[in-house]
């Protein structure tokens, strides 16, 4: 057994910081009390399998014992449940689940598995854009959760769990005169609830500003979203196409129920 003994221990927040992974403001600020950590090799089994526990950073997160009560990250535990889990700095919340206060949905698309084909999802949990990332839009928004497809076309099933689906398709900052250096390229996105389109986008191109979305998916078994690419400015040349989602990523993939 580890035992580990220190001074000036900020109760609570070491339990926040390893549930999110994150550098929580006002440390000085909070109450300070001495405490006894001991780490024993606790192992959490869920459904008989042993969960790996990893902070927002994949890295690994060791649960302990203090004053007789173990400490187990949330993060961890939330994401193996399937909810979605984030960190209210100005009310210093923990938010699990859905929580329309807060903005949080009862899931993020990109915590879905594919059905078919595949995306590439990315998670900004440090809040410092640099001008070409991608998570900076060509008017200054700024995306934490942003999903782009990397294929033809990807399906999720949502087994009629959702009621709404939103998000924000929008042009990077890196990308603002040219989509993947094509001056004229256009990015469309296409969505079909079980093979019915329902929702056809905006053409994205230089100049565009972001576009909101927000489609009802009540009673949907299957979401698919098929990107489209256009070369040139004329009407009617696009074709199934993921090669300017890199450049046009949807922030803030949000399933509502």
């Amino acid at each position: 057994m580890k035992k580990f003994n220190f001074k000036s221990f900020i109760l609570g927040v070491l339990v926040t910081v390893l549930i999110l992974g994150m550098t929580i403001p006002g440390l000085a600020e909070a109450t300070t009390k001495t405490a006894e950590l001991y780490y024993n090799s606790i192992k959490v089994r869920l459904n008989g399998k042993i969960l790996e526990l990893k902070d927002a950073q994949g890295n690994d997160v060791e649960p302990f014992i203090m004053n007789g009560t173990n400490y187990l990250p949330v993060r961890a535990l939330a994401e193996a449940l399937g909810l979605p889990v984030s960190w209210d700095a100005a009310t210093q919340t923990v938010i699990l689940g859905q929580d329309q206060e807060h903005k949080q949905p009862a899931a993020w698309l990109g915590d879905l598995n594919t059905f078919t084909g595949k995306h590439v999802y990315e998670i900004n949990h440090y809040g410092v854009y640099e001008s070409n990332s991608r998570h900076v839009a060509n008017n200054g928004s700024t995306y934490e959760r942003i999903l782009y497809p990397e294929s033809n076309e990807v399906s999720y099933l949502l087994n009629g769990q959702y009621s709404k689906f939103t998000g924000t398709i929008y042009l990077r900052e890196s990308n603002k005169n040219a989509i993947n250096g094509c001056e004229f390229g256009m990015t469309r996105y296409l969505i079909y609830l079980d093979d019915k389109l329902v929702y056809t986008s905006d053409s994205i191109k230089s100049g565009s500003l972001p576009c909101d979305f927000s489609i009802d998916v009540t009673n949907a078994y299957q979401m698919k979203i098929v990107p489209q690419f256009s070369r040139n400015k004329e009407p009617g040349n696009f074709t199934s196409n993921y090669y300017g989602t890199y450049a046009t990523p949807i922030g803030y993939p949000a399933l509502w129920q």
